[in-house]
């Protein structure tokens, strides 16, 4: 039961983590929201959410630390390798990893520059979340009862 815990957890930052992307979606902010809409105008235009939104931009890669960290504690106590059969389930380890692994080089103060700026390109693709979040949902599907 406390596995399912740190699942349950792990989903709610996830959600809160994703969150700031798709608020950054709406008020047309990042190279995402550039790149989808470049000529986009936000309809709303809220000093509360741009407050909102500075504050999660601060506390992202808290959230993403504790957010990779409770999600593999779910992993290991629902015993992995009792499903590590079930390919979601490594697929999902991997980008877990994945995200954590490169999101930490875009933190790191001596990291290369070369170095960083892959690891933008490669941790901020709004498609791992969505695979993530894809994957834990059809593994759970297949071992839930």
């Amino acid at each position: 039961e406390i596995g399912e815990g740190f699942g349950k957890m792990g989903l709610a930052l996830l959600a809160f983590i994703y969150g700031r992307t798709l608020l950054k979606l709406l008020l047309g902010q990042g190279k995402l929201a550039q790149r989808l809409l470049p000529d986009y105008i936000p309809a709303i235009e809220s000093s509360a959410l741009n407050r909102l939104l500075a504050w999660l931009n601060r506390t992202h890669i808290y959230f993403g630390i504790v957010a990779v960290a409770v999600i593999l504690l779910h992993i290991g106590m629902m015993d992995f390798s009792r499903y590590r059969h079930i390919l979601f389930f490594p697929a999902l380890l991997g980008l877990v990893i994945w995200q954590g692994v490169f999101g930490m080089f875009l933190t790191l103060r001596y990291s290369p520059v070369e170095l960083k700026k892959f690891s933008y390109l490669v941790h901020a693709q709004f498609v791992t979340g969505i695979a993530i979040g894809i994957f834990a949902l059809f593994g759970h599907t297949l071992i839930d009862d």
